[in-house]
């Protein structure tokens, strides 16, 4: 499974759950660079289970630890499959911390679509912290985000350090690592926001958002996010959490009856998903109903035609592959929360 330098491929050891079937499939996928397809090989076996096919998944996609929604199917990619691979993706791989300030949460959506579709980064992480000033001043933190809300990005790129003080210079209200050891330590804070999440867990006029493995993995989650933001609701909390098929069942047992495609729906949520939460600072909004609205119907083709200009509809691709899920019922704020956020 080495490269040529005509046809360049990297090759990971990956796993994907059927539905219905007690244990995941086993498989090495390789990617080929000249045409951006991929083939699927059963392990150990080593027969041929997908012909080589082309994706429109990028390559900085399939990455050691992330989900990738594949022909349908969410792969969790495990481990690199050869020593080429795991030294091309080193080398081509570095790893930032962005900081983005309470202050310029307004653009928040449009700052993380800058970093993954102009600056080229695979955001890793994203997590919403309040910064203490005894944290600010051990982390090396600018004093100006002491006792403030942070959004912290960990992302990864070739020369990401570098690069990531491209994207500063044309984002007011964001700073970032001057170096990996930096980058590393700031990094850290994403553990802290899931030990003291900031989601308010008994607000019932609130409404959690979950986008997607397949919409994260494609690098456009951000423009979903600033399409909530641009509600005019307050955004209270946000982490990036990785659904395991258990989870997505247990989670989605409600719904059984309810739902055409229970199994379908299960599918689209394993995998890496952000998480969000709103709420409003006026009275007499109806939160979970300004944000049912925004999401669109569940159905995407239903949204694309009554309302194209949904989250939904602009990047659901199926009826279960649909982008995001949302609060549907008032007061499921709560559960959703303790769900997600706890």
């Amino acid at each position: 499974m080495a490269t040529s330098t005509l046809d360049q491929r990297i090759a990971f050891r990956v796993q994907q759950q059927d539905p219905g079937a007690p244990q995941p499939r086993q498989l090495i996928l390789r990617f080929y660079s000249q045409d951006s397809s991929v083939d699927l090989v059963e392990r150990p076996s080593g027969r041929l289970f997908l012909k080589r096919t082309r994706t429109d998944v990028p390559a900085t996609a399939f990455a050691v630890g992330a989900t990738v929604m594949l022909f349908g199917k969410p792969t969790m990619i495990l481990a690199y499959a050869d020593e080429v691979t795991r030294q091309l993706r080193e080398q081509q791989s570095e790893r930032t911390t962005v900081l983005i300030a309470e202050e310029a949460f307004s653009s928040l959506g449009r700052y993380l679509c800058m970093l993954t579709e102009e600056c080229r980064f695979t955001i890793v992480a994203v997590e919403m912290v309040w910064v203490r000033e005894a944290m600010a001043s051990s982390a090396d933190l600018p004093a100006q985000l002491a006792n403030t809300r942070v959004v912290v990005v960990n992302c990864t790129r070739e020369q990401a350090v570098e690069k990531g003080f491209d994207f500063v210079e044309r984002a007011t209200g964001t700073c970032t690592a001057k170096d990996a050891e930096q980058a590393a330590t700031w990094g850290k804070l994403t553990e802290l926001a899931k030990e003291k999440p900031l989601a308010l867990f008994n607000e019932p006029n609130s409404s959690v958002v979950v986008l997607k493995p397949a919409l994260v993995s494609s690098g456009l989650a951000g423009n979903a996010v600033q399409q909530l933001i641009d509600l005019g609701l307050e955004l209270t909390a946000l982490t990036t959490t990785t659904i395991s098929s258990g989870a997505a069942h247990e989670f989605l047992a409600p719904y059984r009856g309810v739902l055409p495609n229970v199994e379908g729906t299960v599918n689209s949520f394993i995998g890496t998903a952000w998480v969000l939460q709103l709420v409003s600072l006026v009275e007499g909004v109806n939160v979970v109903e300004t944000v049912r609205a925004a999401c669109g119907p569940y159905d995407t083709v239903i949204a694309k035609k009554l309302f194209p200009k949904s989250i939904r509809a602009r990047y659901g691709v199926s009826e279960t592959n649909n982008a995001v899920h949302c609060c549907d019922l008032q007061g499921e704020g709560p559960l959703y929360a303790n769900f997600f956020f706890q």
